[in-house]
């Protein structure tokens, strides 16, 4: 800082190139600051329910409660239109079932769709409503099944509604097509000893599965399927894991590149901590080779250690490596956001600590459940899924507390390879729910990583080629400076990636106007804009 002061004193001194330089670098250090051009705020009263957000991408954002009042004993829920300026557009309301509890939404072709149940796991019946947005037209869809499906993954793949889960303990796969009224079972499923890691639609309709052979197979494969939006299949390709390992948690890209690559954790048979992270790209038509990474090859993902702890670590790990065998450090990670880039894939995941069990078993019990469980809905507030899939259940039995420790991004090149990671830690946060805290924004060469804790955005700007980084903290913008917070409510909230460089910040506060003379405070729900500039 003293040499910065320096040069400034000294300015009438300094040459002309070296003042243009100077300035190149100033100007080339400010991107990635974060701004908020806009803002949305919606009156809470005591007896409001939580918002359910989500994105439309450069469209806007939907928002989605169940009002306090009903009507005709029948449930009224609101969906609200913001465009990307988070101005109001439009609003109506929904009139559904008293039995019906929202479980998930998803967004498609500029339609969305709103997913409710009846029971608290598992049904023979769901119901869909599709809102358009152009038309305002709503359409109501009975979706009936022969068997009682504990479901785990809902999305759009053209005009075909997808459901995963499993009947009993196997996996199954549905296709509910919205124009005859008919439902499908997609062939392929109801495997013994086998877990869906994923089912997730690609741009061109197309959808892939990911399974995942358990049970006591000494070679157990990792299988991944791709289906047209009929379910009819196009691709199968069965990858065979090394026998010590085993795949925790996967996911596909979406074919925005040519390479379809399945990301995700590894980790041994039987254990619930997972040893690194894996990259496979699927080609049924030559042999494949699994890249293993295990935690401490990575330059950034443990900084959330102490530098002596961390080089102690690594150390360990080198040798344990270089003896042929597998490192010692586990832990909790889960993968929760795929980007396709021009460089490669980008993997988001987080890695947390549990402090408490569930008395709550799933469906494998000596496996890492990779999504968890909601919070129960009616006791606090469901987080906002920003991503359609997967849709645990709520559990009134569940007592899950996860710390979460840090936000990590890997990018992996077309082939595969590790390329860089960045990480930003989160101290001291706690949830209810295993829910994705943080997330990022990646343009040209640098990545942005940011979290929401109570009234402040906390972000971290990381070039790809340069070890320095620039971190920041920023208050959540009010609307005038007459408003004066009161209370940002501490575990509700967080930051999300929204379209291109943009990310929003949500929560809920009490805040007071000084300019008025009655009625100061007022209660509200938020939205904030925030653009990476």
């Amino acid at each position: 800082m003293i040499r910065f002061f320096s040069l400034i004193s000294n300015f009438h001194k300094l040459k002309p190139v070296f003042l243009l330089a100077l300035t190149g670098m100033l100007c080339f250090s400010s991107y990635g600051q974060l701004s908020q051009p806009n803002r949305y705020e919606k009156i809470q009263t005591t007896y409001s329910n939580p918002f359910h957000i989500i994105s439309l991408k450069e469209q806007g954002l939907a928002l989605i409660r169940e009002k306090e009042e009903s009507k005709e004993y029948k449930k009224i829920w609101e969906i609200i239109v913001l465009d990307s300026t988070l101005r109001e557009t439009w609003a109506s309301d929904i009139h559904l079932e008293n039995r019906y509890h929202f479980i998930g939404y998803e967004y498609a072709q500029d339609i969305v769709y709103l997913l409710f149940r009846t029971g608290e796991t598992e049904s023979e019946f769901v119901h869909m409503v599709s809102v358009n947005l152009s038309s305002h037209e709503m359409l109501k869809y009975d979706i009936r099944h022969q068997f009682n499906l504990r479901l785990t993954h809902f999305s759009i793949a053209g005009g075909h509604a997808l459901f995963g889960g499993y009947v009993v303990r196997e996996p199954a796969v549905l296709l509910y097509e919205m124009a005859t009224n008919q439902v499908k079972v997609v062939p392929g499923f109801f495997l013994n000893d086998t877990e869906l890691l994923d089912l997730r639609v690609n741009l061109n309709h197309t959808f892939n599965a990911v399974l995942m052979e358990r049970g006591k197979r000494d070679k157990k494969k990792l299988i991944v399927k791709t289906f047209d939006e009929t379910g009819t299949l196009i691709l199968e390709d069965e990858i065979e894991l090394e026998p010590n390992k085993t795949v925790i948690a996967a996911q596909t890209s979406v074919l925005k590149r040519d390479e379809l690559m399945v990301l995700g954790t590894f980790g041994e048979p039987n254990s619930k901590q997972a040893i690194g992270i894996f990259s496979v790209t699927i080609d049924p038509f030559n042999q494949q080779t699994i890249r293993y990474f295990d935690f401490a090859q990575f330059e950034h993902l443990l900084d959330y250690m102490s530098a002596k702890r961390i080089s102690k670590v690594k150390a360990k790990a080198k040798r344990t490596r270089e003896a042929g065998q597998i490192p010692e450090l586990r832990m909790y990670v889960q993968p929760f956001r795929m980007e396709e880039v021009d460089d490669g894939f980008i993997l988001l995941s987080e890695i947390y600590q549990p402090t408490s069990s569930s008395s709550y078993s799933p469906y494998w019990n000596s496996y890492y459940n990779p999504y968890g469980y909601a919070y129960p809905y009616g006791f606090g507030t469901p987080a906002s899924r920003y991503y359609s899939t997967p849709y645990p259940y709520n559990n009134r039995s569940q007592t899950n507390d996860y710390r979460v420790l840090e936000t990590v991004v890997t990018l992996f090149d077309a082939q595969g390879k590790l390329v860089w990671d960045h990480s930003l830690k989160i101290p001291d946060i706690h949830q209810q729910s295993l829910e994705q805290l943080g997330d990022f924004v990646f343009f040209k060469d640098r990545t942005v990583i940011a979290y929401k804790k109570e009234d402040e955005i906390i972000s971290k700007l990381q070039f790809t080629h340069d070890p320095d980084v620039e971190g920041d903290t920023i208050k959540i913008q009010l609307n005038s400076p007459s408003d004066e917070l009161r209370h940002d409510t501490k575990d509700e909230g967080t930051v999300r990636h929204w379209y291109g460089t943009n990310m929003f910040v949500w929560g809920y506060q009490t805040i007071r106007d000084r300019a008025k003379h009655e009625d100061q405070v007022r209660h509200v729900f938020y939205v904030n804009k925030i653009k990476v500039e």
